[in-house]
């Protein structure tokens, strides 16, 4: 796979905000994977996608969101599962809003 970078930022001096997007520096095993910034906050968006297969009368497609404990202002101590579990409700219902919207 022949991997591209390219960054495109949006916004202005008086709005003060930046949005910048980035592809083909991160996650380079998924088949694309965007960054998009603004401000303090950043978002990744991985895609692999495989062949296509003809016998499928549906679209499969299987939507992952998961909020890591920093991102919220959440450090970990020593009193919390080091594993991982299934994810929460709110992780579950936020999946299908972007599932359901795609």
């Amino acid at each position: 796979m022949k991997i591209i970078e390219k960054s495109l930022e949006l916004g202005n001096e008086q709005a003060k905000r930046t949005l910048s997007f980035q592809t083909g520096k991160l996650a380079k095993a998924a088949t694309i994977a965007v960054l998009g910034r603004m401000g303090d906050t950043s978002l990744l968006v991985t895609i692999v996608a495989g062949a296509e297969r003809e016998d499928l009368d549906y679209f499969p497609l299987q939507v992952e969101y998961a909020e890591k404990l920093y991102a919220g202002g959440i450090i970990k101590g020593s009193r919390w599962v080091k594993r991982e579990g299934r994810p929460s409700d709110e992780a579950v219902l936020t999946g299908r809003l972007i599932d359901r919207s795609i």
